[in-house]
């Protein structure tokens, strides 16, 4: 996130009241003393202008993306698709195939960030230049 801060002129505390969270923890952030939680990922790839994550390429791959760019926990994107948080879980970790549930799990997979939390669509955001979030 520095460089992005960098590039735009801000200085910490612009760059975290354009995060919505207080200059300390964005510096946390800047410094990776913390992570960020998922619910802040959708504002974190909107302030970078892309998903720094890899390209999913999987199924379980392409549920977790999903889920950080709307911002959601398991268990909110679990309630969501209407399953129970464990299935979900085995799901986003490979462990269980979705079966007679997937089209269900593919409208979650289709859903664009309105209606849900935010967060910038993969298909529009330009690539991170690298993983440094």
């Amino acid at each position: 996130m520095h460089k992005r801060r960098a590039v735009l002129g801000l200085i910490q505390a612009q760059a975290a009241a354009a995060l919505g969270v207080s200059t300390w923890t964005y510096l946390l952030w800047e410094t990776d003393r913390t992570t960020p939680t998922i619910r802040y990922y959708p504002a974190i790839f909107d302030f970078l202008g892309c998903d720094p994550f890899p390209e999913p390429t999987t199924l379980p791959e392409r549920i977790a993306a999903q889920r950080r760019k709307l911002g959601l926990s398991i268990e909110r994107a679990s309630e969501l698709v209407g399953v129970d948080e464990s299935t979900f879980a085995r799901w986003e970790r490979g462990e269980r195939h979705p079966g007679k549930l997937e089209k269900v799990l593919e409208r979650f997979l289709a859903a664009p960030k309105s209606g849900f939390a935010g967060g910038v669509d993969r298909d529009q955001a330009a690539p991170c230049p690298s993983a440094n979030r």
